[in-house]
């Protein structure tokens, strides 16, 4: 199997175990209760939901981004891709404490899907 073939599986692999991670986050906000028996969701009203669905919102932004850079070649997707990854990575890190808790292992896996994904061969002129 080409190299290139794997990296692109595998870092197809690793942006779906982001999406499920992200999926999961926001099955634990809805069923586990948290405060008093409660769970995040109803203590902290749809806020919550709406703070904990950012990892799964990104996933699928950076899935998009990284299907375009793997399929088209786009030195714009590369770009991004990186920007954005290490962007969501500081973001990830910095808020773990307040609003960003529970994104950095979503963070983590989508920035070695951007090391990994291979960016197709750009067509000759």
């Amino acid at each position: 199997m080409d190299a290139s073939v794997w990296r692109g599986r595998a870092a197809v692999t690793i942006t779906l175990l982001s999406i499920g991670y992200a999926v999961g986050l926001l099955a634990w906000v809805v069923f586990e209760p948290a405060f008093n028996g409660q769970t995040l969701l109803e203590y902290g009203g749809v806020a919550s939901l709406v703070i904990t669905a950012q990892p799964l919102v990104f996933a699928l932004v950076m899935w998009a981004i990284l299907h375009h850079r793997c399929t088209v070649g786009s030195q714009a997707a590369t770009a991004a891709a990186w920007t954005l990854g290490l962007l969501f990575l500081a973001y990830s890190v910095v808020g773990a404490l307040t609003i960003a808790a529970g994104a950095f292992p979503a963070a983590a896996l989508l920035l070695v899907a951007v090391m990994i994904t291979p960016r197709a061969p750009q067509p000759t002129t």
